[in-house]
């Protein structure tokens, strides 16, 4: 039971912020302020579980290859969230439909490791944690996007964060506890994209 604690925790803790924040929203007398608070409520659950994932992906890849090949590395991935970000708050629209193109690159994997667990099993012993990564990345430009267009961003996050944590539940490569932890790491991803959808039930066409 106790190897179940971690997504346990990651649904129960992302579903509550979600929840607290919907009845908060609710509480305001004008919808732009209730759309604001979802949005934050979206950007908090969002963070804390993208900041670790950076966090622990750069000390992993400096651990292994060392600083300077580490940063080397590092700096095309910042490179890339630079400008999804810059983007997302100038063009939101383009920016959603490119993370949407890009957010197929993880959605295909995880039906690959639905389909052919062994490989996909020993492609990620060479590549690591690069999807959840991906995965990471675009949400969080999407999320910057939701701003101006949460239903679009939303609907997007959904999907990219969705569809691969869906597959891995119920497909699971390996041992179900480790299949739920990993599919649990992005539920919180999912769970901004609900947020940012919430609001956008009172926008015109396109959210914006």
């Amino acid at each position: 039971m106790e190897r179940f604690l971690v997504p346990i925790l990651f649904v129960v803790i992302s579903l509550s912020v979600v929840a607290g924040g919907y009845l908060l929203a609710r509480r305001r007398p004008r919808p732009e302020q209730a759309r604001r608070t979802l949005l934050w409520t979206g950007w908090i659950v969002l963070l804390p579980t993208a900041s670790f994932m950076a966090l622990m992906a750069i000390g992993e890849l400096m651990a292994d290859v060392g600083v300077g090949a580490g940063w080397g590395m590092t700096i095309p991935w910042i490179l890339m969230i630079a400008t999804l970000a810059v983007l997302s708050l100038t063009s939101p629209r383009i920016a959603v439909y490119l993370t949407a193109a890009f957010g197929a690159v993880p959605i295909g994997i995880a039906t690959w490791e639905a389909f052919a667990p062994v490989a996909h099993r020993a492609w990620m012993d060479e590549a690591g944690p690069i999807v959840l990564i991906l995965t990471y990345v675009l949400v969080g430009a999407a999320s910057l996007a939701a701003l101006r267009r949460p239903r679009d961003a939303g609907w997007t996050i959904v999907a990219i964060a969705g569809i691969p944590m869906s597959l891995q539940a119920v497909t699971p490569a390996g041992e179900l506890a480790s299949s739920l932890i990993i599919a649990s790491l992005s539920f919180p991803a999912f769970a901004a994209g609900v947020a940012f959808l919430l609001p956008a039930r009172k926008q015109g066409p396109g959210g914006g």
